[in-house]
């Protein structure tokens, strides 16, 4: 990294997590790197959805975002009014999203799949959406998270350990299918604020990712933000990427995707992360056309 830092080289972190980006930043901090030395901007998805759901609810008066004084960066979202938000996707993105939450009379109305029902709660809210605990109520359905799903009465059904079993998957089908069978029928809208399908640890417990593709065999449609999405690379303020950039990652799906979907070249880090266990016990191999195959980070040459 110093190395890199001394080079000239601009350095971003751009990462799946659905948390906003000061989680982020502390978590840098933790690991020993200074995110106002190392980086010149942070975004993840959660703080992207946070931003989209600022807008779409409407609620911009106050202009900007707490970005834990790192540099926000821009992007041109052509001729809509981002209402002084940065962190938001692109022009169609925003129109698309509007068109299909709507134009509610009060505040927009969210049901939000989570983690941990406070902190979701605390997300959504702040953004000038209201919670609602039955998605036949809702405007929009946020998946943040898995492990908390809650009944009409809010109480979550779902108790802690049970994400990844089958037992997780029949409550989240449950509640989707008792929405289809209301009036009307249509599913909401579905913001994904964590693509990934699995988590990039040794327990592989499913993810947000995961519950969009359900939620999609339902019928409902989904909008994503995050990798392997190439309209994140705006959000950093980067238009067009070029030779010059490259992106960092462990994951096919997200990380390479993004750099081919983005136009850019993608470093493939395979040693710690979701594709390790299956390329050491060759189930899985490590070829990958579009840039460079190395074990860690530590083997990359930057030349």
């Amino acid at each position: 990294m110093d190395t890199l830092l001394s080079s000239g080289c601009e350095m971003y972190v751009l990462s799946n997590s659905s948390k906003r980006k000061t989680t982020t930043i502390h978590q840098l901090l933790q690991l020993g790197l200074d995110p106002q030395v190392y980086f010149k901007d942070i975004v993840t998805s959660g703080e992207v959805g946070w931003n989209l759901l600022k807008w779409a609810a409407g609620d911009v008066d106050t202009g900007g975002v707490d970005t834990g004084d790192v540099d926000t960066g821009d992007v041109d979202t052509g001729d809509v009014d981002k209402g002084g938000l940065s962190y938001l996707p692109s022009a169609s993105f925003l129109g698309d999203f509007k068109a299909a939450t709507g134009d509610p009379s009060g505040p927009l109305r969210a049901y939000i799949f989570g983690a941990d029902r406070q902190p979701d709660v605390d997300y959504v809210e702040g953004t000038g959406c209201k919670v609602v605990n039955d998605i036949a109520d809702a405007d929009v359905v946020v998946a943040r998270g898995t492990g908390c799903v809650v009944d009409k009465e809010g109480n979550n059904v779902t108790p802690k350990g049970t994400e990844d079993t089958p037992f997780y998957e029949s409550k989240v089908r449950e509640v989707i299918e008792e929405a289809r069978m209301g009036e009307g029928s249509a599913l909401p809208p579905m913001l994904c604020c964590n693509p990934d399908m699995i988590r990039p640890d040794s327990c592989r417990s499913i993810m947000p990712g995961a519950l969009a593709s359900w939620y999609e065999g339902y019928g409902g449609r989904v909008f994503r933000v995050g990798k392997p999405h190439g309209g994140m690379l705006g959000c950093l303020g980067i238009e067009g990427g070029g030779e010059g950039t490259w992106m960092v990652g462990d994951s096919v799906y997200t990380d390479l995707g993004f750099a081919e979907e983005a136009g850019i070249k993608g470093v493939w880090c395979w040693g710690d992360g979701i594709h390790g266990e299956d390329i050491r016990g060759g189930r899985m191999g490590t070829d990958y056309a579009n840039g460079v195959v190395v074990e860690g980070f530590k083997d990359v040459q930057f030349g």
